[in-house]
């Protein structure tokens, strides 16, 4: 398993610039937490939204907090809000796992770009989006009995990217609560795929919605394509300035190996130098 992105976003309420006036002089050093939450609340009326970043901090059951980690947290949620903005997202801590094994390994065995955004026990949640996380719901890949936000399944060869899928179990059919804080997962996806493969590939390629829905199971296939479908992969595209593009050669964009294959050349195509990541 290989970590490569970890975003810990201390943004809760009107926190954060709560976190910076009251950190910012603060000697880094080891304390428990107790005592900084009762000098928080000796230094008048708490911030609610404050308190619940500090107790959580690290995990519940952490009982003292490293001030050298948690300032440099702060400082780099101010330039993740920045960041989400300009996404258009309302954002979220994740970290990036790579690559990815699913239970189910039906997948073929070319599919080589396979990768997640996780939540994890160390990184800040709301209370209610914590405790949903940490119930065992069903989903396509878990780590630490924690669900992915979401994930990418693709193949990398000869300098080109192609993503194949892009899903969210916790976007699908879950509460509205879940959804929108989640929203914008697709295109933080996207831009960690773009800021991993940006070493190994020059371009990325994504499939239309429509050949998407190609590669469904029969059983399982819909009747007409999806309107998220149609976000997730075309409006996704637009957002990034994809451009359509005829490959020169058929791509097999179906990832199990016992369906029957779903070849196409026309996709969505971007430099990879042109997804900016994170600053």
């Amino acid at each position: 398993m290989m970590n490569w992105i970890r975003i810990n976003y201390l943004n809760y309420g009107d926190s954060l610039s709560a976190l910076v006036s009251f950190f910012d002089e603060r000697v880094p050093e080891l304390c428990s937490k107790e005592e900084l939450v009762n000098e928080i609340q000796r230094n008048g009326k708490p911030n609610n939204f404050m308190l619940e970043i500090i107790k959580s901090y690290g995990g519940r059951k952490a009982k003292r907090i490293d001030l050298r980690a948690l300032r440099k947290d702060i400082r780099e949620s101010v330039c993740y809000k920045n960041n989400f903005s300009e996404y258009g997202c309302r954002g979220f801590s994740y970290v990036v796992h790579q690559p990815i094994d699913f239970e189910d390994e039906s997948l073929r065995d070319d599919i080589n770009l396979r990768i997640a955004l996780m939540p994890a026990e160390d990184l800040f949640y709301p209370p209610r989006i914590r405790r949903y996380l940490r119930r065992a719901w069903l989903n396509h890949y878990l780590s630490d009995r924690m669900p992915s936000i979401c994930f990418a399944l693709g193949k990398m060869t000869e300098g080109e990217c192609f993503i194949f899928v892009m899903q969210s179990d916790l976007a699908f059919r879950k509460p509205a609560f879940i959804r929108d804080h989640f929203r914008g997962w697709r295109k933080l996806l996207c831009m960690s795929i773009a800021q991993i493969i940006k070493q190994k590939c020059e371009t990325i390629y994504i499939p239309n919605a429509h050949d998407v829905t190609r590669c469904c199971h029969p059983s399982r296939k819909p009747t007409s394509t999806p309107n998220s479908w149609l976000v997730i992969y075309n409006r996704t595209a637009e957002d990034f300035q994809f451009k359509p593009v005829c490959h020169q050669k058929p791509v097999n964009i179906q990832v199990y190996r016992d369906l029957a294959p779903v070849f196409v050349k026309e996709f969505f195509k971007q430099d990879i130098n042109s997804i900016r990541g994170f600053k």
